[in-house]
């Protein structure tokens, strides 16, 4: 029994749902008028405290996918599809509970809810490029 008054094995089941408040909290900040980002840098933030080497390639995901994909609504959502098959494989391969593929599931879903207008956006062509390093914008003429 732990100090929290509850078994090692439920303390472990419930790491999860602090983590999803978070990408919540993020997402619909009630301070921002329950508006805000996407979730995915607290999502990427709980996948390192669940297993800290996943930061290996989450981490790096963020810079190139914004700068070689252009989009960073797409790169918000690869990660929030890489997640879950990371934690998977891990579970699959018995070095983790299955709880964390459900973590990853509900995160992605709630990065998928608060991309829904950037995923019309991007189906409908007029998704806004994020910046690329190096790349010159056309000046404007008078």
């Amino acid at each position: 029994m732990l100090s929290c008054g509850c078994s090692a094995a439920a303390y472990r089941r419930s790491k999860p749902s602090p983590a999803l408040g978070a990408v919540a909290g993020h997402n619909w900040s009630l301070f921002m008028g329950f508006k805000g980002g996407a979730g995915t840098s607290p999502n990427i933030g709980a996948c390192m405290v669940f297993w800290p080497l996943s930061a290996l390639w989450l981490v790096p995901m963020v810079p190139l996918g914004v700068f070689v994909v252009g989009y960073a609504s797409v790169t918000s959502l690869v990660i929030a599809a890489v997640i879950p098959i990371t934690f998977a494989l891990r579970a699959a391969a018995g070095l983790t509970s299955w709880v964390y593929v459900w973590y990853g599931i509900a995160a992605a879903l709630l990065v998928v809810l608060a991309l829904r207008p950037n995923i019309k956006r991007l189906l409908n062509g007029t998704e806004p490029r994020a910046p690329r390093i190096g790349r010159r914008t056309p000046d404007k003429q008078a």
